[in-house]
């Protein structure tokens, strides 16, 4: 099959016959360049963000470090850089077995601990989306309880000790004092995790004295961030409104 074109030149009328396959070549070669340029947009982000977002990660974790570094030993905490958590595992500290009401030493540490911690974060608060209080359990419960009604059991206290542990930092007068109450407010949450992310020996085993611990872990708005500054990002709104603030 082919296409008949009528080409005007001055005086001239010529007539000239292009086949369907030269029309499909030609708008085959316009897709192809299309893609080449999305193609080689994303290979930019893609390229680009782990890169700084790992950057990000890098300097807050080095910045805590710093600051809580001769702490953990004391406070019988652990603090993982790559995924900024802080980890307090010692139950005994924290609460009686069962219970949710924090114990006076415990109270102590994120006495110390909390204002330390929203003020080495400042800095960067434009790439914290939130501040996750998680509370963690063993999977055991009652010897008659079934797994299925351990692990609910176990819903209710992890929520309800992270809910006092929140409740109590809110009432730190560091917290107020420093103006970081409404950051408290709006972007630290308390989350319980029952048994879901348990803490195994080397052997595969449950350590079930380490999987009871409360825990402290940012999640960053970076990579959001960086794709909105391409035209990207869906909480682009967000993201500016957090830079203006910083």
């Amino acid at each position: 099959m082919a296409l008949k074109i009528q080409i005007l030149r001055g005086d001239r009328n010529e007539s000239q016959w292009l086949s369907v396959a030269d029309i499909m070549s030609g708008l085959m070669m316009v897709f192809i360049l299309l893609a080449i340029s999305f193609i080689s947009r994303y290979i930019d982000i893609q390229g680009d963000s782990p890169l700084e977002i790992d950057m990000i990660i890098a300097e807050i974790a080095a910045d805590l470090s710093v600051e809580f570094g001769e702490d953990l030993r004391i406070w019988d905490a652990e603090f993982d850089g790559k995924r900024l958590e802080f980890r307090f595992v010692n139950e005994q500290v924290m609460f009686d077995p069962g219970k949710s009401e924090l114990k006076p030493q415990y109270q102590a540490v994120l006495a110390d601990f909390f204002p330390r911690y929203l003020e080495t974060l400042k800095p960067y608060k434009k790439y914290i989306r939130e501040i996750r209080i998680e509370g963690h359990t063993s999977s055991e419960w009652a010897a008659d309880s079934s797994p299925t009604d351990a692990y609910f059991q176990n819903m209710r206290l992890s929520q309800e000790r992270t809910r006092a542990v929140l409740a109590f930092t809110y009432q730190l007068p560091d917290v107020e004092s420093k103006g970081n109450l409404p950051w408290v407010r709006s972007d630290v949450v308390a989350v319980g995790l029952s048994s879901s992310k348990r803490i195994l020996a080397s052997t595969g085993i449950e350590d079930k004295v380490r999987s009871r611990r409360v825990t402290f872990r940012i999640v960053t708005n970076a990579e959001e961030m960086i794709l909105c500054s391409v035209g990207y990002g869906s909480d682009c709104e967000k993201s500016e409104r957090a830079v203006g603030q910083k």
